[in-house]
């Protein structure tokens, strides 16, 4: 899950840069650490379906696949403080500039880390600007030499339609951050509920 992870305002997960220096990675007992010389697969913040943080809020290191870095106890506390208060809302007219934004970049090449950056930073994630940026990127990747990939890029261009976002942004009067519903029973009940409660009976009182 991204460190911004909500839909409806900016409140912040887990990042990268809150973590306390000196701490060290430890491998999980469910995931040994991965061979010497083996090289992991980067992971996107921005996909909301995946998650670097375990439910004891150990942060999954970067150096191996199944290594966690230890959280203190005020990094937790800070953390949980920062997941109860509501953060700054977010509004239609911001949103749609960040993907206005992501939209020009993919028209230039070489502008995929700095996509995929834009996304962890501000946890705004459009799967239809993403499909769409992904035939982009590969209309000219068997292309050899800059300005002929830029000239296959911009020809591709030419047969996109003139929407790439989700419909839901085009609805008038709709504001998909605070109007759309909510499901209470798996977003709270089976959601943040059930992982405190998960976490207090596996990690904090275990066979107490």
């Amino acid at each position: 899950m991204g460190k911004y992870f909500c839909r409806v305002c900016k409140v912040k997960g887990f990042d990268t840069a809150d973590e306390e220096p000196g701490l060290p990675a430890e491998p999980s007992p469910d995931h040994p650490p991965s061979p010497a010389g083996s090289q992991t697969g980067y992971a996107s913040h921005a996909s909301f379906g995946q998650s670097d943080v375990d439910s004891d809020g150990s942060r999954k290191g970067g150096g191996g696949k199944g290594k966690k870095r230890k959280e203190s106890l005020n990094g937790m506390a800070e953390r949980i403080k920062r997941f109860l208060t509501r953060g700054e809302p977010r509004m239609k007219a911001d949103t749609i500039q960040v993907l206005q934004s992501m939209r020009a970049d993919a028209q230039l090449i070489g502008n995929q880390t700095k996509i995929k950056i834009c996304k962890t930073q501000t946890g705004i994630k459009d799967n239809f600007l993403d499909h769409f940026i992904a035939r982009m990127n590969s209309s000219y990747a068997k292309v050899a030499g800059h300005v002929k990939k830029q000239d296959a890029l911009d020809t591709f261009i030419t047969s996109l339609p003139a929407e790439l976002f989700s419909p839901i942004w085009q609805v008038a009067g709709l504001n998909p951050h605070s109007d759309t519903p909510v499901e209470i029973l798996h977003v709270i009940l089976l959601g943040f509920v059930k992982y405190f409660w998960r976490d207090v009976t596996q990690n904090q009182i275990k066979k107490n």
